[in-house]
Protein backbone atom coordinates (compact mmCIF):
# COMPACT_ATOMS: atom_id res chain seq x y z
CA UNK A 1 0.00 0.00 0.00
CA UNK A 2 1.30 3.47 -0.84
CA UNK A 3 2.34 5.67 1.69
CA UNK A 4 -0.56 8.67 0.50
CA UNK A 5 -3.22 5.81 1.21
CA UNK A 6 -1.54 4.86 4.39
CA UNK A 7 -1.75 8.31 5.90
CA UNK A 8 -5.40 8.91 4.79
CA UNK A 9 -6.60 5.51 6.09
CA UNK A 10 -4.70 6.46 8.93
CA UNK A 11 -6.70 10.02 9.20
CA UNK A 12 -9.79 8.48 8.56
CA UNK A 13 -9.14 6.51 11.79
CA UNK A 14 -8.08 9.50 13.83
CA UNK A 15 -11.39 11.26 12.44
CA UNK A 16 -13.44 8.21 13.63
CA UNK A 17 -11.92 7.56 16.77
CA UNK A 18 -12.20 11.62 17.44
CA UNK A 19 -16.01 11.15 16.96
CA UNK A 20 -16.99 8.15 18.33
CA UNK A 21 -15.33 9.47 22.23
CA UNK A 22 -17.06 12.87 21.22
CA UNK A 23 -20.62 11.86 21.02
CA UNK A 24 -20.93 11.11 24.33
CA UNK A 25 -20.02 14.54 25.54
CA UNK A 26 -22.85 16.27 23.04
CA UNK A 27 -25.56 15.10 25.94
CA UNK A 28 -23.67 17.31 28.46
CA UNK A 29 -26.42 18.31 31.06
CA UNK A 30 -29.53 17.62 28.25
CA UNK A 31 -32.32 16.75 28.47
CA UNK A 32 -32.77 19.08 30.89
CA UNK A 33 -30.56 21.80 30.95
CA UNK A 34 -28.05 24.02 27.96
CA UNK A 35 -24.91 26.36 29.10
CA UNK A 36 -25.95 30.01 28.95
CA UNK A 37 -24.26 30.75 25.48
CA UNK A 38 -26.34 27.88 23.44
CA UNK A 39 -29.90 29.28 24.57
CA UNK A 40 -28.25 33.03 24.14
CA UNK A 41 -28.28 32.12 20.89
CA UNK A 42 -31.49 29.75 20.76
CA UNK A 43 -33.10 33.03 21.57
CA UNK A 44 -31.42 34.83 18.98
CA UNK A 45 -32.48 32.43 16.12
CA UNK A 46 -36.14 32.83 17.31
CA UNK A 47 -35.81 36.64 17.66
CA UNK A 48 -34.40 36.97 14.03
CA UNK A 49 -37.60 35.28 12.78
CA UNK A 50 -40.10 37.82 14.27
CA UNK A 51 -37.63 40.25 12.90
CA UNK A 52 -36.51 41.92 16.31
CA UNK A 53 -32.76 42.41 16.32
CA UNK A 54 -32.75 43.99 19.97
CA UNK A 55 -31.69 40.67 21.72
CA UNK A 56 -28.45 39.85 24.09
CA UNK A 57 -27.48 37.28 21.29
CA UNK A 58 -27.09 39.92 18.55
CA UNK A 59 -24.31 42.25 21.33
CA UNK A 60 -23.19 38.99 22.47
CA UNK A 61 -22.44 37.41 18.41
CA UNK A 62 -22.11 38.06 15.06
CA UNK A 63 -24.95 36.73 13.12
CA UNK A 64 -22.97 33.53 11.57
CA UNK A 65 -24.01 31.35 14.71
CA UNK A 66 -27.99 32.33 14.55
CA UNK A 67 -27.46 31.83 10.38
CA UNK A 68 -25.78 27.96 11.04
CA UNK A 69 -28.52 27.58 13.47
CA UNK A 70 -31.03 27.96 10.78
CA UNK A 71 -29.41 26.47 8.07
CA UNK A 72 -29.51 23.18 11.39
CA UNK A 73 -33.26 23.89 12.16
CA UNK A 74 -35.06 24.57 8.92
CA UNK A 75 -34.34 21.23 7.40
CA UNK A 76 -34.69 19.04 10.49
CA UNK A 77 -37.99 20.82 10.93
CA UNK A 78 -39.20 20.01 7.81
CA UNK A 79 -37.97 16.13 7.94
CA UNK A 80 -39.83 15.90 11.48
CA UNK A 81 -42.80 17.33 9.88
CA UNK A 82 -43.18 15.65 7.00
CA UNK A 83 -46.48 14.11 6.96
CA UNK A 84 -47.51 17.37 8.12
CA UNK A 85 -46.34 18.95 5.30
CA UNK A 86 -48.37 16.69 2.85
CA UNK A 87 -51.42 17.78 4.11
CA UNK A 88 -50.68 21.51 3.97
CA UNK A 89 -53.44 23.52 1.80
CA UNK A 90 -52.13 27.10 1.35
CA UNK A 91 -48.23 28.74 1.17
CA UNK A 92 -49.13 30.53 4.10
CA UNK A 93 -49.42 27.65 6.53
CA UNK A 94 -46.26 26.75 4.87
CA UNK A 95 -44.43 29.91 6.19
CA UNK A 96 -46.29 29.58 9.69
CA UNK A 97 -44.52 25.99 9.67
CA UNK A 98 -41.29 27.14 8.87
CA UNK A 99 -41.28 30.31 11.11
CA UNK A 100 -42.47 28.02 14.09
CA UNK A 101 -40.33 25.48 14.37
CA UNK A 102 -42.09 22.29 16.18
CA UNK A 103 -38.39 20.82 16.87
CA UNK A 104 -37.97 20.01 20.96
CA UNK A 105 -35.63 22.64 22.76
CA UNK A 106 -33.47 19.22 23.39
CA UNK A 107 -33.47 18.11 19.85
CA UNK A 108 -32.37 21.60 18.58
CA UNK A 109 -29.12 21.72 21.02
CA UNK A 110 -27.86 18.29 20.35
CA UNK A 111 -28.22 19.03 16.84
CA UNK A 112 -26.24 22.45 17.13
CA UNK A 113 -23.73 20.55 19.66
CA UNK A 114 -23.47 17.93 16.83
CA UNK A 115 -22.61 21.03 14.13
CA UNK A 116 -20.15 21.62 15.88
CA UNK A 117 -18.57 18.17 16.33
CA UNK A 118 -18.56 18.42 12.04
CA UNK A 119 -16.90 21.37 12.51
CA UNK A 120 -14.19 20.41 14.29
CA UNK A 121 -13.74 17.13 12.47
CA UNK A 122 -13.35 19.21 9.29
CA UNK A 123 -11.02 21.33 10.60
CA UNK A 124 -8.70 18.63 11.65
CA UNK A 125 -9.13 17.41 8.26
CA UNK A 126 -8.17 20.46 6.20
CA UNK A 127 -4.86 20.69 8.87
CA UNK A 128 -3.14 17.48 8.09
CA UNK A 129 -3.69 18.22 4.65
CA UNK A 130 -2.16 21.91 5.13
CA UNK A 131 0.83 20.83 6.59
CA UNK A 132 1.34 17.27 5.24
CA UNK A 133 3.89 18.31 2.69
CA UNK A 134 5.31 20.87 4.91
CA UNK A 135 6.47 18.50 8.10
CA UNK A 136 5.81 14.75 6.75
CA UNK A 137 2.46 13.06 6.74
CA UNK A 138 3.94 10.85 10.08
CA UNK A 139 4.32 13.97 11.82
CA UNK A 140 1.22 15.72 10.69
CA UNK A 141 -0.58 12.78 11.57
CA UNK A 142 0.89 12.70 15.34
CA UNK A 143 0.28 16.41 15.21
CA UNK A 144 -3.86 15.81 14.16
CA UNK A 145 -4.29 13.13 16.41
CA UNK A 146 -2.89 15.66 19.77
CA UNK A 147 -4.85 18.40 18.43
CA UNK A 148 -8.27 16.34 18.08
CA UNK A 149 -7.69 15.44 22.00
CA UNK A 150 -6.27 19.02 23.00
CA UNK A 151 -8.88 20.08 25.67
CA UNK A 152 -10.06 23.06 24.32
CA UNK A 153 -10.86 21.08 21.12
CA UNK A 154 -12.57 18.45 23.13
CA UNK A 155 -14.79 21.13 24.80
CA UNK A 156 -15.38 23.66 21.59
CA UNK A 157 -16.11 20.71 19.78
CA UNK A 158 -18.84 19.17 22.39
CA UNK A 159 -21.10 22.48 22.62
CA UNK A 160 -22.67 24.70 20.31
CA UNK A 161 -20.37 28.02 20.58
CA UNK A 162 -18.93 29.79 17.99
CA UNK A 163 -15.25 28.35 18.82
CA UNK A 164 -15.54 25.29 16.13
CA UNK A 165 -16.42 27.70 13.17
CA UNK A 166 -13.59 29.53 14.14
CA UNK A 167 -10.83 27.19 14.23
CA UNK A 168 -12.12 25.67 10.60
CA UNK A 169 -12.46 29.35 9.38
CA UNK A 170 -8.58 30.57 10.57
CA UNK A 171 -7.56 26.81 8.85
CA UNK A 172 -8.72 27.63 5.31
CA UNK A 173 -7.62 31.29 6.03
CA UNK A 174 -3.70 29.57 6.82
CA UNK A 175 -4.00 27.59 4.01
CA UNK A 176 -4.89 30.47 1.52
CA UNK A 177 -1.78 32.34 3.27
CA UNK A 178 0.14 29.89 2.56
CA UNK A 179 -0.46 29.57 -0.95
CA UNK A 180 -0.32 33.30 -1.04
CA UNK A 181 2.97 33.31 -0.09
CA UNK A 182 4.44 30.88 -2.67
CA UNK A 183 2.15 32.01 -5.40
CA UNK A 184 -0.11 35.22 -4.77
CA UNK A 185 -2.59 33.90 -7.14
CA UNK A 186 -5.91 35.77 -7.48
CA UNK A 187 -7.93 32.83 -6.24
CA UNK A 188 -6.27 32.70 -3.20
CA UNK A 189 -6.55 36.19 -2.29
CA UNK A 190 -10.44 35.39 -2.48
CA UNK A 191 -10.38 32.18 -0.49
CA UNK A 192 -8.78 34.35 2.11
CA UNK A 193 -11.76 36.83 2.02
CA UNK A 194 -14.00 34.29 2.87
CA UNK A 195 -12.08 33.06 5.34
CA UNK A 196 -11.49 36.43 7.14
CA UNK A 197 -15.34 37.08 6.97
CA UNK A 198 -16.01 34.07 8.47
CA UNK A 199 -13.62 34.42 11.34
CA UNK A 200 -15.13 38.31 11.58
CA UNK A 201 -18.62 36.91 11.76
CA UNK A 202 -17.77 34.17 13.96
CA UNK A 203 -15.86 36.18 16.81
CA UNK A 204 -15.42 39.43 15.64
CA UNK A 205 -12.36 38.18 15.16
CA UNK A 206 -9.50 40.86 13.54
CA UNK A 207 -6.67 38.85 14.68
CA UNK A 208 -7.75 36.64 11.44
CA UNK A 209 -6.29 39.45 9.83
CA UNK A 210 -2.77 39.33 10.36
CA UNK A 211 -2.17 35.91 8.24
CA UNK A 212 -3.19 37.42 4.85
CA UNK A 213 -1.69 40.73 5.40
CA UNK A 214 1.64 39.09 6.79
CA UNK A 215 1.54 36.76 3.41
CA UNK A 216 0.93 39.16 1.33
CA UNK A 217 3.73 41.40 2.23
CA UNK A 218 6.54 38.59 2.38
CA UNK A 219 5.33 37.78 -1.21
CA UNK A 220 6.07 41.41 -2.02
CA UNK A 221 8.79 42.24 0.18
CA UNK A 222 11.05 43.25 -2.72
CA UNK A 223 8.15 46.38 -3.68
CA UNK A 224 8.37 49.38 -2.01
CA UNK A 225 6.48 49.73 1.07
CA UNK A 226 3.73 52.17 -0.42
CA UNK A 227 3.09 49.39 -3.03
CA UNK A 228 2.71 46.62 -1.11
CA UNK A 229 0.18 48.70 0.99
CA UNK A 230 -1.95 49.54 -1.84
CA UNK A 231 -1.56 46.34 -3.87
CA UNK A 232 -4.66 46.00 -6.07
CA UNK A 233 -4.87 42.11 -4.69
CA UNK A 234 -4.65 42.88 -1.01
CA UNK A 235 -7.36 46.20 -1.39
CA UNK A 236 -9.63 44.10 -2.93
CA UNK A 237 -9.11 41.23 -0.74
CA UNK A 238 -9.79 43.60 2.35
CA UNK A 239 -12.99 45.15 0.63
CA UNK A 240 -14.41 41.51 -0.18
CA UNK A 241 -13.78 40.70 3.21
CA UNK A 242 -16.39 43.64 4.47
CA UNK A 243 -18.54 42.50 2.40
CA UNK A 244 -19.36 38.67 3.05
CA UNK A 245 -18.89 39.69 6.83
CA UNK A 246 -21.89 41.93 5.73
CA UNK A 247 -23.39 39.20 4.35
CA UNK A 248 -23.03 36.25 6.66
CA UNK A 249 -23.75 39.01 9.33
CA UNK A 250 -26.68 41.85 7.99
CA UNK A 251 -27.10 42.57 11.68
CA UNK A 252 -23.41 44.07 11.69
CA UNK A 253 -24.09 46.54 9.01
CA UNK A 254 -27.57 47.18 10.04
CA UNK A 255 -26.41 48.43 13.39
CA UNK A 256 -23.01 49.54 13.55
CA UNK A 257 -23.64 51.67 16.37
CA UNK A 258 -24.65 48.17 18.03
CA UNK A 259 -21.54 46.62 16.66
CA UNK A 260 -18.98 48.60 17.94
CA UNK A 261 -20.35 48.71 21.32
CA UNK A 262 -20.65 44.45 21.33
CA UNK A 263 -17.34 44.43 20.64
CA UNK A 264 -16.24 46.74 23.01
CA UNK A 265 -18.31 45.03 25.51
CA UNK A 266 -16.43 41.85 24.52
CA UNK A 267 -13.44 43.18 25.16
CA UNK A 268 -14.06 44.77 28.53
CA UNK A 269 -15.59 41.38 29.64
CA UNK A 270 -12.47 39.36 27.96
CA UNK A 271 -10.20 41.64 29.92
CA UNK A 272 -7.85 42.28 32.55
CA UNK A 273 -11.06 44.18 34.39
CA UNK A 274 -13.26 40.77 34.46
CA UNK A 275 -10.70 37.56 36.30
CA UNK A 276 -13.66 35.05 35.73
CA UNK A 277 -10.46 32.49 36.45
CA UNK A 278 -7.74 34.12 38.00
CA UNK A 279 -8.54 33.33 41.37
CA UNK A 280 -5.62 34.56 43.19
CA UNK A 281 -3.76 37.80 42.62
CA UNK A 282 -0.72 36.48 45.09
CA UNK A 283 -0.60 34.00 43.09
CA UNK A 284 3.28 35.12 41.11
CA UNK A 285 2.14 32.88 38.15
CA UNK A 286 -0.97 34.90 37.38
CA UNK A 287 0.79 37.69 36.25
CA UNK A 288 0.69 39.47 32.82
CA UNK A 289 2.14 36.73 30.49
CA UNK A 290 3.27 34.17 33.07
CA UNK A 291 -0.79 33.49 33.59
CA UNK A 292 -0.83 32.63 29.52
CA UNK A 293 2.25 30.52 29.32
CA UNK A 294 1.96 28.64 32.96
CA UNK A 295 -1.61 28.26 33.27
CA UNK A 296 -3.92 28.97 30.34
CA UNK A 297 -2.05 27.29 27.52
CA UNK A 298 -1.33 24.07 29.98
CA UNK A 299 -5.03 23.90 30.45
CA UNK A 300 -5.78 24.34 26.96
CA UNK A 301 -3.47 22.27 25.51
CA UNK A 302 -2.89 19.56 28.20
CA UNK A 303 0.05 19.70 30.04
CA UNK A 304 1.85 16.38 28.54
CA UNK A 305 1.23 18.17 25.10
CA UNK A 306 1.95 21.52 26.31
CA UNK A 307 5.61 19.96 27.27
CA UNK A 308 6.28 18.28 23.87
CA UNK A 309 5.10 21.61 21.86
CA UNK A 310 7.42 23.44 23.79
CA UNK A 311 10.20 20.68 23.35
CA UNK A 312 9.78 21.29 19.88
CA UNK A 313 9.60 24.75 19.11
CA UNK A 314 13.78 25.11 18.16
CA UNK A 315 13.13 22.70 15.24
CA UNK A 316 10.40 24.56 13.31
CA UNK A 317 12.52 27.00 11.34
CA UNK A 318 14.49 24.10 9.82
CA UNK A 319 11.35 22.31 9.21
CA UNK A 320 9.26 24.61 7.65
CA UNK A 321 11.42 27.00 6.19
CA UNK A 322 12.37 30.24 6.90
CA UNK A 323 9.17 32.29 4.75
CA UNK A 324 6.92 29.54 5.80
CA UNK A 325 7.91 29.64 9.60
CA UNK A 326 7.63 33.29 9.54
CA UNK A 327 4.16 33.40 8.29
CA UNK A 328 3.27 30.01 10.55
CA UNK A 329 4.62 32.13 14.00
CA UNK A 330 2.84 35.67 12.66
CA UNK A 331 -0.93 34.91 14.23
CA UNK A 332 -0.15 32.56 17.34
CA UNK A 333 2.77 35.38 18.13
CA UNK A 334 0.45 38.48 17.20
CA UNK A 335 -2.29 36.83 19.52
CA UNK A 336 -0.41 35.87 22.11
CA UNK A 337 1.01 39.42 22.41
CA UNK A 338 -2.24 41.33 22.42
CA UNK A 339 -4.06 38.53 24.77
CA UNK A 340 -1.93 38.10 27.40
CA UNK A 341 -1.88 42.12 28.05
CA UNK A 342 -5.67 42.44 28.47
CA UNK A 343 -6.69 38.68 29.41
CA UNK A 344 -6.70 37.26 32.89
CA UNK A 345 -9.33 34.58 31.67
CA UNK A 346 -8.29 31.02 30.97
CA UNK A 347 -11.27 28.87 29.83
CA UNK A 348 -9.64 26.83 26.97
CA UNK A 349 -11.99 27.73 24.26
CA UNK A 350 -10.00 31.24 24.17
CA UNK A 351 -7.37 29.34 22.58
CA UNK A 352 -8.58 26.91 20.87
CA UNK A 353 -7.56 29.19 17.54
CA UNK A 354 -3.94 28.61 19.05
CA UNK A 355 -3.85 25.14 19.55
CA UNK A 356 -3.07 23.56 15.61
CA UNK A 357 0.31 26.17 16.39
CA UNK A 358 0.97 23.73 19.61
CA UNK A 359 0.40 20.85 18.12
CA UNK A 360 2.55 20.81 14.79
CA UNK A 361 5.43 21.98 17.17
CA UNK A 362 4.32 18.87 19.20
CA UNK A 363 4.06 16.95 16.14
CA UNK A 364 7.45 17.72 14.64
CA UNK A 365 9.51 16.85 18.09
CA UNK A 366 7.49 13.56 18.38
CA UNK A 367 8.52 12.44 15.16
CA UNK A 368 11.85 13.26 15.58
CA UNK A 369 11.68 10.91 18.70
CA UNK A 370 10.37 8.44 16.77
CA UNK A 371 12.90 8.43 13.87
CA UNK A 372 15.61 7.89 16.21
CA UNK A 373 16.72 4.41 18.31
CA UNK A 374 14.43 2.28 19.68
CA UNK A 375 14.29 3.86 23.07
CA UNK A 376 13.23 6.66 21.97
CA UNK A 377 10.60 5.81 19.77
CA UNK A 378 8.84 3.99 23.18
CA UNK A 379 9.33 7.12 24.55
CA UNK A 380 7.75 8.77 21.67
CA UNK A 381 4.51 6.43 21.64
CA UNK A 382 4.06 6.89 25.91
CA UNK A 383 4.66 10.32 25.40
CA UNK A 384 1.95 10.87 22.99
CA UNK A 385 -0.15 7.48 24.32
CA UNK A 386 0.14 9.63 27.83
CA UNK A 387 -0.68 12.36 26.24
CA UNK A 388 -4.44 11.36 24.62
CA UNK A 389 -5.55 9.77 27.74
CA UNK A 390 -4.48 12.38 30.18
CA UNK A 391 -6.08 14.52 28.39
CA UNK A 392 -9.38 12.29 27.36
CA UNK A 393 -9.76 11.60 31.26
CA UNK A 394 -9.39 15.42 32.52
CA UNK A 395 -11.96 16.72 30.21
CA UNK A 396 -14.50 13.62 31.59
CA UNK A 397 -13.62 14.49 34.99
CA UNK A 398 -14.01 17.94 35.01
CA UNK A 399 -17.46 17.57 32.71
CA UNK A 400 -19.24 14.73 35.56
CA UNK A 401 -17.94 17.29 38.38
CA UNK A 402 -19.96 20.24 36.92
CA UNK A 403 -22.72 17.93 35.90
CA UNK A 404 -22.83 15.80 38.76
CA UNK A 405 -22.92 18.54 41.36
CA UNK A 406 -25.84 20.11 39.61
CA UNK A 407 -27.74 16.99 39.32
CA UNK A 408 -26.90 16.06 43.18
CA UNK A 409 -28.36 19.36 44.61
CA UNK A 410 -31.60 19.54 42.50
CA UNK A 411 -32.57 16.00 43.58
CA UNK A 412 -31.99 16.36 46.86
CA UNK A 413 -34.16 19.72 47.34
CA UNK A 414 -36.76 18.16 45.21
CA UNK A 415 -37.23 14.94 47.63
CA UNK A 416 -37.19 17.72 50.63
CA UNK A 417 -39.82 20.63 48.93
CA UNK A 418 -43.38 20.63 49.97
CA UNK A 419 -45.86 20.12 47.13
CA UNK A 420 -46.46 23.73 46.84
CA UNK A 421 -43.30 25.16 47.50
CA UNK A 422 -40.42 26.14 45.11
CA UNK A 423 -37.14 27.12 45.54
CA UNK A 424 -35.11 30.25 43.46
CA UNK A 425 -31.90 28.59 41.77
CA UNK A 426 -29.07 30.80 40.82
CA UNK A 427 -27.56 28.42 38.11
CA UNK A 428 -25.14 29.26 35.15
CA UNK A 429 -27.06 26.76 32.88
CA UNK A 430 -30.53 27.39 31.70
CA UNK A 431 -33.82 24.94 32.15
CA UNK A 432 -35.02 23.59 28.91
CA UNK A 433 -38.66 23.49 28.17
CA UNK A 434 -40.07 20.18 29.29
CA UNK A 435 -37.52 19.76 31.90
CA UNK A 436 -39.05 18.30 35.44
CA UNK A 437 -36.80 20.67 37.06
CA UNK A 438 -39.29 23.34 36.31
CA UNK A 439 -42.02 21.88 38.12
CA UNK A 440 -39.87 22.59 41.53
CA UNK A 441 -37.72 25.52 41.07
CA UNK A 442 -37.92 29.13 39.62
CA UNK A 443 -34.34 29.60 37.87
CA UNK A 444 -32.54 32.76 37.47
CA UNK A 445 -29.41 33.87 35.79
CA UNK A 446 -26.76 34.53 38.32
CA UNK A 447 -25.92 38.60 37.82
CA UNK A 448 -29.76 38.89 39.33
CA UNK A 449 -28.41 37.99 42.80
CA UNK A 450 -28.66 41.34 44.49
CA UNK A 451 -30.01 42.89 47.84
CA UNK A 452 -32.78 44.56 45.87
CA UNK A 453 -33.99 41.26 44.29
CA UNK A 454 -33.58 39.39 47.93
CA UNK A 455 -35.35 42.36 49.30
CA UNK A 456 -38.12 42.08 46.78
CA UNK A 457 -38.65 38.63 46.42
CA UNK A 458 -38.28 37.47 50.30
CA UNK A 459 -37.56 33.71 49.07
CA UNK A 460 -37.17 31.51 52.42
CA UNK A 461 -34.37 29.18 50.47
CA UNK A 462 -32.25 29.51 47.53
CA UNK A 463 -30.04 27.34 46.08
CA UNK A 464 -27.15 28.61 44.47
CA UNK A 465 -24.11 27.47 41.90
CA UNK A 466 -21.43 28.60 43.57
CA UNK A 467 -18.36 28.18 41.68
CA UNK A 468 -18.61 31.40 39.26
CA UNK A 469 -19.01 33.42 42.67
CA UNK A 470 -16.10 31.85 44.15
CA UNK A 471 -13.83 32.39 41.57
CA UNK A 472 -13.10 36.17 42.90
CA UNK A 473 -11.58 34.79 46.24
CA UNK A 474 -9.74 37.51 47.41
CA UNK A 475 -10.19 39.83 44.36
CA UNK A 476 -13.39 42.20 45.62
CA UNK A 477 -11.89 45.54 43.62
CA UNK A 478 -13.07 42.90 40.84
CA UNK A 479 -16.48 41.52 41.94
CA UNK A 480 -19.69 42.46 40.61
CA UNK A 481 -23.03 43.52 42.07
CA UNK A 482 -24.05 39.90 42.37
CA UNK A 483 -20.88 38.54 43.71
CA UNK A 484 -20.77 41.16 46.79
CA UNK A 485 -24.25 40.06 47.72
CA UNK A 486 -23.19 36.55 47.65
CA UNK A 487 -20.43 36.77 49.58
CA UNK A 488 -22.68 38.92 52.49
CA UNK A 489 -25.27 35.95 51.88
CA UNK A 490 -22.67 33.47 52.57
CA UNK A 491 -21.08 35.24 55.43
CA UNK A 492 -24.75 35.27 57.29
CA UNK A 493 -24.93 39.42 56.76
CA UNK A 494 -28.08 38.92 55.31
CA UNK A 495 -29.91 36.27 57.63
CA UNK A 496 -29.36 33.57 55.53
CA UNK A 497 -27.13 30.40 56.97
CA UNK A 498 -25.69 27.63 54.34
CA UNK A 499 -27.75 24.44 55.80
CA UNK A 500 -26.38 22.22 52.83
CA UNK A 501 -23.41 21.78 50.48
CA UNK A 502 -22.90 19.35 47.31
CA UNK A 503 -19.34 19.49 46.39
CA UNK A 504 -17.43 17.94 43.31
CA UNK A 505 -13.77 16.90 43.42
CA UNK A 506 -11.09 16.15 41.21
CA UNK A 507 -9.04 13.11 41.08
CA UNK A 508 -6.48 13.13 37.76
CA UNK A 509 -7.34 16.93 36.86
CA UNK A 510 -5.75 17.84 40.14
CA UNK A 511 -2.97 19.49 38.74
CA UNK A 512 -4.93 21.79 36.85
CA UNK A 513 -6.02 22.97 40.56
CA UNK A 514 -3.32 24.20 41.22
CA UNK A 515 -3.11 26.50 38.49
CA UNK A 516 -6.47 27.37 38.62
CA UNK A 517 -7.33 27.40 42.73
CA UNK A 518 -11.21 28.21 41.08
CA UNK A 519 -11.40 24.38 40.29
CA UNK A 520 -11.50 23.85 43.60
CA UNK A 521 -14.58 25.17 44.14
CA UNK A 522 -17.65 23.33 41.70
CA UNK A 523 -20.02 23.42 44.49
CA UNK A 524 -23.62 24.46 45.27
CA UNK A 525 -25.28 25.09 48.52
CA UNK A 526 -28.93 25.25 50.07
CA UNK A 527 -29.13 28.80 52.15
CA UNK A 528 -32.17 28.91 54.01
CA UNK A 529 -33.75 32.08 56.03
CA UNK A 530 -32.98 32.06 59.40
CA UNK A 531 -36.13 32.60 60.74
CA UNK A 532 -37.25 29.50 58.38
CA UNK A 533 -37.61 25.65 59.75
CA UNK A 534 -34.90 23.56 58.39
CA UNK A 535 -35.90 21.19 56.17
Amino acid sequence: MSKDRVSVLSLGLILLFASLLHLPALKFLLPDFAIEDEMIVLQGFHQMLSGDFQSLAFYKYPGLIMLILALLIYPANLLYNFKTIIHLKTFADFKFLLLHPTLSEQSIIYLARFSSLIAGILALWIFFHIFRNQIRARASLIATLILAFSPAFLFSTSVFKNDGFLLLSLLILLNASFHILEKAKKRDYIIASFAIALCLSAKFHLFSLVPLIYAHFLHYKELSLRKIIFHKHILLSLALSLILFFIFSPFQFLHPIQTASSIALELAIQSRGNALLKASSQAWYHLPILFQLLCAFPLAFGIISYLTSLAGLKFLPATLGKQHFKLFISYPLFFFITWAIISRLGFPHLYLTLTPFFAISSGIFLDRLISKKLIQQIISATLLICSVLFNLVCIRELSLAQSSIVYQSLDSCKNLLPKTEMIFAFFPYRPLAGSDYLLYFQFQPQFQLTNNWLSKNQPSKILIHQTNYLSYLDNPELESQSSKTFFELSQGKLGYRKIKEWQAHLKYAQVYQYLFPDLEHFSVALYQKEQAHSP
